[in-house]
């Protein structure tokens, strides 16, 4: 499979860092993009797409071992990150000796929910100095919105110098991880409620074979590769509903029920808010 592997100023550099991240309608891959682009021209930094690489692919495994910092981002579904991400994080080996690590998030404007704990916490447990957390609101996968604005720079470029002081000077797990629980006891049971019910809130994907031309868009595009264009209506267990797919057919011969999406997402916005919606822990 095509690995999305970017270097920036591949010279001789303090610092090797390996962006690893996954993007169900390009707002993730756009913040892992601009994260990378805040580092000092001299670090060494690659990006790696999860829904382009497989975890046992040997660049991308070098990649990971040989850089002095990991950072991984994922959007939220749920209140949670991302199936992939979490079995990314699962992956990893145990790490011997300093190596460093950061997380990123993009979430639909309602709640990050425990997307940002669980993400830092799998990182810490595999052995790697935690430094620090970045999550920032982001389009749903059915708004046509720019992103990045230009008002997240600022936020970008301080995510990034928190990074940088803190190789020189980490917060210690214990302090920093009462930060990265930020989430409040109403998201802490909603967080498992989610879990057990969002199959149910969820909306159907529809697909009308008579106007399916075979064109393979929908295969090509999803991200957890659930597409099989042979065997549709049907699909993988590993779908995560993000309705990329249904988004990309150009006949529409793929569909979800998008008013009852808005729905369910008024409704939890009616039941949860963040504030603030952007901020580095």
């Amino acid at each position: 499979m095509q690995i999305l592997h970017s270097a920036i100023n591949m010279v001789s550099s303090p610092f090797r860092v390996c962006i690893v991240y996954m993007s169900t309608n390009g707002s993730t891959r756009a913040l892992a993009k601009m994260i990378a682009a805040s580092f000092p021209e001299n670090w060494d930094t690659v990006l790696f797409d999860l829904a382009k690489v497989e975890l046992n692919n040997e660049v991308f495994r070098n990649s990971i071992e040989e850089a002095t910092i990991l950072g991984v981002g994922s959007p939220v579904f749920h209140l949670d990150i991302l199936p992939p991400v979490q079995k990314f994080l699962d992956s990893l080996s145990m790490i011997n000796g300093e190596r460093y690590a950061f997380s990123f998030v993009t979430y639909g404007h309602v709640s990050t929910g425990k997307s940002v704990w669980e993400l830092s916490k799998s990182l810490h447990k595999k052995g790697y100095i935690f430094l620090s957390a970045f999550k920032t609101t982001a389009p749903y996968f059915y708004q046509d919105l720019d992103f990045p604005q230009t008002s997240l720079d600022e936020y970008v470029n301080e995510f990034s110098e928190t990074i940088q002081n803190r190789l020189h000077d980490p917060i210690p797990w214990t302090n920093l991880s009462e930060d990265l629980k930020f989430y409040s006891t109403r998201v802490k049971i909603l967080y498992y409620i989610s879990r057990l019910t969002r199959r149910f809130r969820i909306p159907d994907i529809d697909f009308d074979k008579t106007l399916c031309r075979e064109c393979g868009r929908c295969e090509s595009i999803c991200p957890v590769q659930a597409i099989d264009i042979t065997t549709l209506p049907d699909r993988d267990d590993s779908c995560i509903h993000c309705f990329a797919c249904a988004k990309s057919c150009p006949t529409g011969a793929i569909s979800y029920d998008k008013k009852r999406w808005q729905e369910v997402s008024a409704f939890n916005k009616s039941r949860l808010t963040e504030s603030p919606e952007i901020a580095v822990i």
